[in-house]
């Protein structure tokens, strides 16, 4: 199905823009059982996305060691300056653990 962006005029006099998306949901023999509409307003998506391509731009600049890692401390993100910072490429730290990091006698008294 096609995608649209509409403007939508509000009984107060504004107006927002908005961005259909279209799903179709079939089933076993591929006939369409349903479509499933999603919208969202244009502006704040852009505005979101310029959002995120400037901090991506400003970590990708970065000389500082940056990592990322998730509740269990696995390395999910290492960025170039980690990689000066430690030694390790991002294909030998992301989905180990954080703690690799940790120096042997902190390891040790950390257990």
């Amino acid at each position: 199905m096609r995608d649209f962006t509409v403007l939508i005029r509000r009984r107060s006099g504004g107006a927002v823009v908005v961005t259909i998306d279209s799903f179709a949901v079939v089933d076993a023999s591929g006939d369409t059982t349903h479509v499933i509409l999603r919208y969202a307003d244009a502006l704040k998506t852009k505005m979101t996305d310029q959002a995120c391509a400037r901090l991506a731009a400003i970590i990708e600049s970065s000389e500082d060691g940056i990592v990322g890692n998730d509740l269990n401390g696995v390395v999910t993100s290492w960025h170039r300056g980690a990689e000066k910072m430690f030694g390790y490429t991002d294909a030998e730290m992301i989905g180990t653990s954080i703690r690799r990091l940790l120096p042997v006698h902190l390891e040790v008294e950390g257990q």
